[in-house]
């Protein structure tokens, strides 16, 4: 089987992405970048580009047959089987005009197998997830907290500022119904 079809090699794909994005993220990790604006005004810099056109390169060597949905370049492989998600630097408007803290997600989206990384290469933290597997921090098995209610949960979020004001009220009420509520985090979230 194919590493592109053979469900226990998205981790080693999304490890892969990791390790070709790691040098550039660090290359541009506390510099002055030049902020240009997408079509939809949300923010992109030349480290953004570059992660992204390093990972599309990586996918398109060892799995070509996958799609990918950048945020910074266009779709491709829209009707694929798998879809890789590639958000080179989560967090663009929290980590420019200087670059503190990049992180990527990497989710694989419309395939059996559901699997999401996330990367922190400044903090040397790489997540990876795939439904019914165990989660792994840097290899080694992790796992939530036992937590099932909600009023002892902890809500994390970027920043409550990028809702519309009706889903700025769903939030509020949700992340005042948790103990507690973490604003500021990069890579919080991830599609899978």
């Amino acid at each position: 089987m194919s590493a592109s079809t053979n469900p226990e090699s998205f981790e080693d794909i999304a490890l892969r992405l990791v390790d070709v994005a790691h040098p550039l993220a660090k290359s541009y990790f506390r510099t002055s970048l030049t902020v240009d604006r997408k079509a939809d005004s949300s923010p992109v810099t030349e480290a953004g580009r570059a992660i992204e056109q390093s990972m599309q390169a990586v996918l398109g060597a060892i799995c070509p047959d996958h799609g990918i949905l950048g945020e910074e370049f266009d779709l491709s492989g829209e009707d694929a089987r798998s879809l890789w998600g590639l958000d080179p630097i989560d967090g663009t408007k929290a980590s420019s005009p200087v670059v503190r803290c990049l992180a990527r997600l990497l989710p694989c989206l419309r395939t059996d197998i559901r699997f999401g990384g996330i990367d922190m290469p400044m903090f040397g933290e790489t997540w990876v997830g795939q439904r019914g597997e165990t989660t792994r921090l840097n290899g080694a098995a992790c796992h939530i907290s036992g937590t099932t209610r909600l009023k002892e949960a902890v809500f994390s979020e970027a920043s409550p500022d990028q809702f519309t004001p009706h889903a700025h009220r769903l939030f509020d009420a949700l992340s005042h119904a948790c103990a507690a509520r973490r604003f500021g985090g990069i890579a919080t979230a991830m599609a899978c």
